[in-house]
């Protein structure tokens, strides 16, 4: 009998699939798991049920359930519920028939329950200034900066709030390019994000003036205000 583990995470209905030669991980971000095993079905008769077996050792399992049988008799599983994050847990399943003879376990499987990643990442503004504030004449402006973090740093976006907004270039090294500035005060926020939706921000005030290009103007008025 081969077994197969389907582990769900409660809040993102994720899948990640195990089987005897082969490995599909999806990962996702738990806050609490749940492991469905699947496994091949006995074709005997007299069969009565499955019993299974787990713990947090290889072929030492503390745990027995006797799950009789499933719902579905041609696809036979089990969903366990409130298993410890960081924790390894092993499988087995074994059959048994209406003269409560039992058979060998199938083969074992194991399964990692994650550790949920809540660390924000971190981000910080290095150019044009380290500073929170800023001042120029031109219209657009380009940020630079670092971000990182403890897993991996999926994206940079930014936002301007008085109108913008957009993804920068880079992720450690990080570039937002070419932000249009509106005249006064513009706030421009960084937001560094993580595959698992935790995220850091740095922001920058720019003050924007119109530079001015009206040439000042001049009379002559005395001797005279004729030009000859």
């Amino acid at each position: 009998m081969k077994m197969r583990i389907n582990s769900k995470e409660v809040i993102y209905f994720l899948s990640i699939f195990v089987c005897l030669i082969c490995l599909l991980i999806i990962t996702a971000t738990p806050c609490a798991a749940e492991v469905e095993l699947a496994w091949d079905p006995n074709s005997e008769s007299d069969l009565e049920g499955y019993k299974l077996y787990y713990g947090t050792s290889s072929k030492n399992y503390g745990v027995i359930i006797d799950v009789g049988l499933t719902a579905t008799p041609s696809s036979p599983s089990y969903t366990l519920t409130g298993l410890s994050e960081g924790e390894t847990y092993y499988f087995a399943v074994t059959a048994y028939d209406t003269s409560d003879n039992e058979s060998d376990y199938s083969n074992e499987v194991s399964k990692t329950i994650a550790i949920p990643d809540t660390s924000a990442p971190s981000v910080t503004i290095t150019q044009p200034t380290s500073g929170g504030t800023y001042s120029t004449s031109q219209s657009t402006v380009t940020l630079q900066g670092t971000a990182s973090d403890t897993v991996g740093v999926s994206k940079v976006d930014w936002e301007n709030n008085r109108g913008g907004s957009g993804t920068a270039t880079g992720k450690n090294d990080w570039t937002a390019s070419s932000i249009s500035l509106s005249e006064g005060a513009n706030i421009i926020t960084i937001t560094a994000k993580d595959a698992d939706g935790n995220q850091g921000t740095d922001t920058l005030t720019i003050t924007y003036s119109i530079p001015d290009t009206s040439a000042p103007s001049v009379t002559i008025t005395q001797p005279t205000s004729d030009s000859t």
